[in-house]
């Protein structure tokens, strides 16, 4: 899927291990961030449990609508049994976890990074994969692993890939596959999440059993790092081109793919303080003015959300394009396509638009409109949904599918080629 031409590239940012939109809200690590050295005690890991459940069940909009009220209450009462014996960071994965049994990508419980030094907290793991015709390979690593850097992963200490993602998902707040995809490679390269989920037997170090394209299988050692190893290792992905068309970091953007194609960035719903949309959407209005283009591409793979409303004077202009001089409109989407961005796809797919790539990762009808929470002791933020939305009536399935499925082959991806651009410039 399309967010992996960027995956590889986060291990070392602190926003990709939010689970959603949720822990995001004033998570930017801080010079000032403290490294973590409190142990607490059974009551106050209970009076943190107690905080997070009665503050969701009271103000989530419908905390069990998919996991009942009773179950919630049963994983409570287990997790209580075990306070006195967790340690702190294994009661961190345990409110993750309980978190996460709502069923629903908004609600969800991460790291306070104002608060704490997240890598202080937990030994991260470095390595990450992304997924590629059904396979997960590797593409970021510290340097002295670089020769397996897009190999095949198939297990992590003799459990198989499959069995690894099938775990890991009790630690992902999520409502599609597709998001458990593009959430699941930033869960397990920390070491203290796969001893919490079995996975590893609490040393400091997991074996990736490794598969060449020669079919050699390869056993790699990989230690875990602390805080300050992390922030010096050297860390590098597997080199492959980088489209024109791949996330540059910006608000948004155009440009002219040929004589005949304008394409559209969007990749937050957040405006540019150095660019309003109502001055980018002029400039594109311009573009089109001077240009003679008879395909637009609007590129929503990489936008999380926001605020749906940013895109408005855009969809404007398209709407009046697509009417007046018979373009062809397409937008993409893909598994990080979340929130906000399904509300901006599902506009821009009302007013004629082709949708093209994968499955989003956030339903069409779900919960969201956060609330945000911090727990008395525990460093950590927590969101829960306060509004549901029903974008599409009687919607069958989960995620927003796209028109015309395409993905990103690892072959494609190799040579700097964006699968979906080639399809729509190539049909």
């Amino acid at each position: 899927m399309k967010n992996k031409i960027i995956a590889a590239a986060l291990l070392l940012s602190v926003t990709i291990f939010s689970a959603g939109c949720a822990a995001q809200k004033g998570q930017n690590q801080t010079e000032e961030a403290k490294k973590y050295t409190t142990e607490l005690t059974a009551e106050q890991k209970q009076e943190d449990l107690d905080y997070l459940y009665d503050t969701i069940s009271k103000k989530h909009k419908n905390l069990f609508f998919k996991t009942s009220e009773e179950t919630y209450k049963k994983k409570k009462a287990e997790l209580e049994s075990k306070l006195s014996s967790m340690s702190d960071v294994e009661f961190y994965y345990a409110i993750q976890e309980f978190a996460a049994l709502a069923g629903d990508g908004h609600t969800n419980a991460d790291i306070d990074d104002n608060r704490v030094s997240r890598y202080s907290f937990k030994k991260g793991l470095p390595f990450a994969v992304a997924k590629f015709d059904g396979l997960w390979r590797l593409l970021l690593c510290e340097e002295s692993y670089k020769d397996y850097l897009g190999m095949v992963v198939t297990a992590i200490n003799g459990v198989s890939m499959e069995e690894v993602y099938d775990r890991a998902a009790v630690l992902i707040s999520h409502e599609t596959d597709a998001w458990l995809d593009s959430k699941f490679s930033n869960t397990i390269n920390f070491i203290d999440a796969l001893n919490y989920l079995g996975i590893s037997d609490g040393m400091d170090s997991i074996s990736l059993t490794l598969t060449k394209e020669d079919g050699t299988i390869i056993e790699q050692e990989f230690n875990a790092l602390s805080e300050d190893e992390m922030f010096s290792a050297s860390i590098i992905r597997y080199e492959a081109p980088v489209p024109i068309t791949g996330n540059d970091g910006s608000y948004y953007r155009f440009l002219a793919l040929d004589s005949d194609t304008l394409f559209i960035q969007y990749n937050t719903c957040q405006e540019d303080e150095a660019l309003s949309m109502k001055k980018f959407t002029a400039q594109v209005k311009k573009e089109l003015e001077n240009g003679a283009y008879k395909k637009i591409i609007v590129d929503l793979r990489y936008n999380t959300g926001g605020n749906s409303e940013i895109l408005n004077p855009l969809t404007n202009l398209l709407e009046k394009q697509v009417k007046k001089e018979n373009t062809e409109l397409f937008t993409l989407i893909g598994d990080s396509t979340f929130s906000s961005g399904i509300f901006n796809a599902i506009d821009l797919q009302r007013i004629g638009a082709v949708l093209v790539g994968t499955p989003t990762g956030g339903a069409v009808n779900s919960y969201g409109e956060l609330g945000i929470g911090s727990l008395p002791n525990m460093p950590v933020l927590f969101s829960y949904s306060t509004k549901y939305f029903e974008l599409i009536p009687d919607y069958q399935g989960s995620s927003l599918e796209p028109d015309i499925l395409v993905e990103q082959s690892f072959e494609n991806y190799r040579n700097g080629i964006d699968n979906e651009i080639n399809y729509i410039l190539n049909p």
